[in-house]
């Protein structure tokens, strides 16, 4: 064997050692991530809204086929998503993990996926696969998809301006959510910055973020109660008497709310079924809103016109 032979053999193994080494070490990175704190730790969610739905709970209580808009109210871009790759989030997907960041939504997905049919998918849409990284352009040019495939059955996924924005849930980030981690089938962690322009309840919200300080969040979570979907948001007040102010004026607020709603537009009426049987409680410094209508409220929404 001549000595070019012998070199270029030698490269060989190297080459072949690399790639198995990085292999390897991508395993044991996408094995390493199991539960609810892993997959926060690697979500971005300095000032944003962060989401975590678990739809295996609302499918085995026959509630997540109540949020189906149907067939025929379905996107087409979704439409023609299920019709090439075989996925249908009713079916298919048992959790997600989501933060509205400021660059990009970032998602967490777990569930059965294909992933030979989503690089075929994402070539014919005219995007690039590469060892299961995905990039395509979506339907606006601030809307470029990437996604890669955490472990077979979960997929981490970006949406935004910057085509590699995905490659950012490969590692834990600096921008965790401090201390949380989702109980129940579904919740939402806002930062005090968001409650005032949160959409139409902003005017409910506004009255419990003047009790949150700077930089807090506050988290709203969901129980199955009676068959329905129940959110519960607590802030813990300074003082028995602040907390009694802060009732005082979330039922103010929720009270306004009720009869501008009634009059508005679908968008707006679609949160009257949440804001139905709300209620305010206290215990001492802690202020709790009970919201029990949100099965309706979210199934009125996505399907307003």
């Amino acid at each position: 064997m001549t000595a070019t032979r012998r070199s270029w053999l030698a490269l060989g193994v190297i080459g072949v050692f690399c790639v198995a080494s990085l292999g390897i070490i991508a395993l044991v990175r996408m094995r390493a991530i199991y539960t609810s704190a892993d997959f926060l730790d690697r979500l971005p969610a300095q000032e944003s809204t962060v989401v975590s739905v678990d739809l295996r709970v609302l499918r085995s209580a026959k509630l997540l086929d109540a949020l189906s808009p149907g067939e025929n109210a379905l996107d087409p871009e979704y439409k023609a998503f299920i019709a090439g790759t075989g996925f249908d989030y009713l079916r298919d997907l048992d959790y997600l993990f989501v933060s509205f960041h400021q660059e990009a939504m970032f998602t967490f997905a777990g569930g059965r996926f294909n992933w030979a049919k989503l690089t075929t998918y994402a070539k014919a849409e005219g995007g690039q696969c590469l060892n299961f990284f995905c990039r395509m352009a979506g339907s606006t040019p601030a809307r470029q998809i990437s996604f890669f495939a955490l472990r077979p059955n979960a997929l981490a996924m970006a949406v935004g301006p910057d085509s590699w924005a995905a490659t950012r849930l490969q590692d834990k980030t600096a921008e965790r959510l401090p201390g949380a981690v989702p109980h129940g089938p579904v919740w939402v962690s806002i930062p005090k910055s968001k409650l005032a322009n949160a959409g139409p309840l902003g005017s409910v919200l506004s009255g419990i973020a003047a009790a949150v300080p700077d930089g807090e969040r506050i988290n709203l979570q969901a129980a199955l109660k009676g068959g329905e979907l129940e959110f519960v948001a607590s802030v813990t007040c300074r003082s028995v008497q602040e907390s009694q102010l802060l009732k005082a004026r979330i039922e103010g607020a929720t009270a306004d709310f009720r009869a501008a709603a009634s009059k508005a537009e679908a968008g707006l009426r679609g949160f009257a079924p949440l804001l139905e049987g709300a209620a305010v409680e206290t215990a001492g410094e802690k202020v709790s809103v009970r919201l029990p209508g949100a099965l309706q409220a979210i199934r009125a929404i996505l399907l307003a016109r």
